[in-house]
């Protein structure tokens, strides 16, 4: 089974722990963000001999170094957009519809979501292309810290991973068969 990479679109708090705990669980990670401020290797631990390599790039998201950056089949890559600029993480979201990844995830409440649909509608993307974008992205476990946000879009992420490998186990509870 190819390895599954995830891109994530800036590298604030959620977006650093993010990066972090997705490559502890086996992702290839490339995190950018055109802050210089906010790319700084030190902040995802990469300054440390034994910590899980993750790509960070000091780049907008459409950046072709982004791109090169990888593979060339992006179905079995997730896109996840957390940036500080609303408009920033509209931009991300539509490139990454139209370029073809295969998940395509952003952090925000249920109002920004309600956005950028609409900003998507009107700017002509199908139905289809819509239902690609999860938004608000995680699974909704009351998470509030950088720290819950990123455990609550992890588990999403593995949830995306396993069910494009067959290995998705329809839960049984515990004293169920």
């Amino acid at each position: 089974i190819p390895p599954h990479h995830v891109l994530v679109v800036g590298a604030g708090h959620v977006g650093v722990f993010l990066a972090q705990l997705l490559a502890s669980l086996g992702f290839s990670v490339t995190i950018c963000d055109a802050r210089e401020s906010a790319a700084v290797p030190e902040r995802l631990g990469q300054d440390k001999p034994d910590a899980t390599p993750i790509q960070l790039l000091c780049a907008e998201h459409d950046d072709p170094i982004v791109r090169q950056s990888l593979p060339k089949d992006l179905q079995r890559v997730a896109m996840l957009v957390m940036t500080h600029d609303h408009q920033i993480d509209q931009a991300a979201i539509e490139w990454a519809i139209g370029v073809g990844f295969g998940f395509v995830g952003g952090v925000g409440s249920r109002r920004k979501a309600a956005k950028t649909r609409d900003r998507l509608e009107a700017k002509g993307a199908s139905e289809a292309d819509m239902k690609r974008v999860r938004m608000p992205l995680g699974v909704d476990i009351g998470a509030r810290t950088p720290a819950e946000i990123g455990v609550s879009i992890a588990a999403e992420i593995v949830a995306w991973r396993a069910s494009m490998t067959g290995l998705v186990r329809h839960g049984s509870k515990i004293g169920e068969p």
